[in-house]
C-alpha cells in the first residue's frame, strides 16, 4: 500500500534513498540511516523522470515508478511486524539449510532449493513441537502469519524450541539472540508506555541490523 501511494515501488526503503548497497553496508548501518523521504520529495523527483531530466535507468530515479498518490504518515504496526516476521522466517530457514546467500538468483538456484526443503522441515517442526502453523497458504490468498504469531515465535517460552532446529551452534546462539531482540521491539512498539528509553531502542535496532549483516548472511 505504501508503495501504492508514495509511487516508490522500486525503492529499497520508504523512509530515505539509500540503494541495496548501503543498507547492506555495516559502516553505513552502524552510522544510521537519515529519514529524508516524503511526499514532496517523491513528487519532486517523478516531475523530473515525467519531464526526462531524470532519466527511467538512472539511480537518481530512486525507485520513484509513478506519481505519489497521497502522504504517508505512519506505517501500521501490524503492518511491519508482519514484515518483519516474514524476514526471520527467511534468516531461519537459510540457517537450518545452511545456507549464507540472498536472493534467487540464477547461480543460488541449487542453494534455493535447500533453502525450499528447509522451509518446509520448519512448517512441519513448528506445528508438531508447539502447535503453531507458520507460513503457510490460506484460502484467502494469504497466509497464515500474523501479528500474535510473530510475538509467540520470538517468546522466551518457545525460543530454545524452535531454534533446536538450526544444527550449527553459532548459528543457533546468535539466532536466538536476533529472536530475544525482536520480542523487546515488538513489545516496546505496540505498548503506550512513555518512559522508553528512546535512545536504547535505536542502539537496539542497529545492534540488530548489524549482527543480521555480519553474523547471518553473505550477499
Amino acid at each position: 500500500m505504501v508503495s501504492i501511494l508514495q509511487g516508490d515501488g522500486g525503492s529499497p526503503c520508504h523512509f530515505c534513498d539509500s540503494t541495496v548497497s548501503d543498507i547492506n553496508d555495516v559502516i553505513s548501518i552502524l552510522q544510521g540511516f537519515t529519514i529524508s523521504k516524503n511526499f514532496e520529495t517523491c513528487m519532486e523527483t517523478w516531475q523530473k523522470v515525467a519531464t526526462g531530466e531524470i532519466a527511467w535507468g538512472s539511480s537518481d530515479r530512486k525507485g520513484q515508478c509513478h506519481k505519489p498518490i497521497a502522504s504517508v504518515q505512519f506505517q501500521g504496526v501490524l503492518h511491519w511486524k508482519l514484515r518483519s516476521f516474514d524476514f526471520i522466517l527467511q534468516v531461519y530457514y537459510r540457517l537450518i539449510a545452511g545456507v549464507y546467500v540472498w536472493g534467487d538468483r540464477k547461480e543460488n538456484a541449487r542453494q534455493m532449493a535447500f533453502v525450499a526443503a528447509a522451509k518446509q522441515e520448519a512448517i512441519d517442526f513448528i506445528r508438531k513441537s508447539v502447535g503453531m502453523l507458520i507460513d503457510s497458504p490460506t484460502t484467502n490468498g494469504g497466509n497464515t502469519n500474523s501479528g500474535e504469531m510473530a510475538e509467540r515465535f520470538t517468546s522466551p517460552e518457545i525460543r530454545s524450541v524452535i531454534c533446536s532446529l538450526i544444527k550449527k551452534s553459532d548459528d543457533r546462539e546468535n539466532f536466538e539472540i536476533l529472536l530475544q531482540d525482536m520480542n523487546v521491539i515488538f513489545s516496546v512498539t505496540q505498548g503506550t508506555r512513555s518512559d522508553v528509553n528512546t535512545e536504547k531502542l535505536k542502539q537496539l535496532g542497529t545492534d540488530i541490523m548489524s549482527n543480521l549483516r555480519t553474523k547471518f548472511l553473505n550477499t
